[in-house]
This record gives C-alpha cells, structure tokens and sequence, in this order.
C-alpha cells in the first residue's frame, strides 16, 4: 500500500524531532534533571518507526532520508541502552552542558520550552563536536528571536 508523499515528509520532520527530543530527555535522565525516562516520547518515535515498517516509501529521497534518520535513531538507542557514566568524561560535560541550559531558560521563565532545550543542546552538541570550547554562554530572547552568546 502506497502513502501519500505528503503524510510522508510530516512523519520524516516529526521522527526526527522526536529523536533529538528523546535523546535531550534521556540525557536529563541520566544526568538525574527527571526521575522517569522519556517514555511517551519514545513510544510516538516507535509508533512512527513501526507505520513505516508496513507501509514503503516509494519516493527514493524521502526512503534515503527515512534510512538516515533510523540510522541517526540506531545509534542514539544503543547509546540510551548502554549509557555508561564516566566522570569528567564526555557523557559527564554533555549532561552539564544540558543542566546550564535548562537552569539559564529557568531564569529567563521560558514557558513550553522543550523544544526551545533540544535545539540549543544540538547546536552547542554541534560545536563542540567540530572542536569548540563552550565554557559559559548566555541565552538572550529579544522578543520573538532567541540569542545563545558563547564565551
């Protein structure tokens, strides 16, 4: 059975928000910010993962982005399944790197900011991969537009 190409790119957007969700709320798991892992989330991820298991893309990009993103999933759940703390490791500066973004949007009585945390943890993710040093920052919301100033 075919799905519409349409239905199709919304569920690829949304799995992918998913996983950099879930892997920001199982990094507050570990980290001990929350006391449950992100169960709820996970399971809508799965239910995703599950549609396409029955239904095939045909579109050969949007298959090739689907592969991608189950890629980008396999090594996140791994990742969650096998999380070994290390201190001063990188799993330990990662989870400080969430707790300082989640006590600066506190202190800026950011409402609803879930999504708000995971793309600031992936883009400070981003540069420290690429061999940044972020001691401290500051977030800055100057109205609708939102600043991260690294220092």
């Amino acid at each position: 059975m075919e799905i519409n190409e349409k239905v199709v790119v919304k569920d690829l957007q949304r799995l992918e928000q998913l996983i950099d969700m879930v892997n920001f709320e199982y990094n507050l798991y570990y980290k001990g910010e929350t006391d449950n892992p992100p169960t709820m989330n996970e399971n809508l991820l799965k239910g995703i993962i599950n549609k396409y298991r029955v239904y095939q893309i045909t579109n050969p990009s949007l298959r090739n982005k689907y592969n991608n993103l189950m890629s980008k999933y396999n090594s996140f759940r791994s990742k969650w399944k096998q999380h070994i703390t290390s201190p001063g490791g990188k799993d330990d500066n990662m989870r400080q790197l969430g707790n300082k973004i989640v006590e600066k949007l506190k202190a800026l009585s950011v409402k609803n900011s879930d999504q708000l945390k995971v793309l600031i943890y992936n883009k400070l993710n981003t540069l420290i991969e690429e061999g940044y040093n972020i001691n401290d920052f500051d977030i800055i919301i100057k109205g609708n537009k939102i600043e991260v100033n690294i220092k």
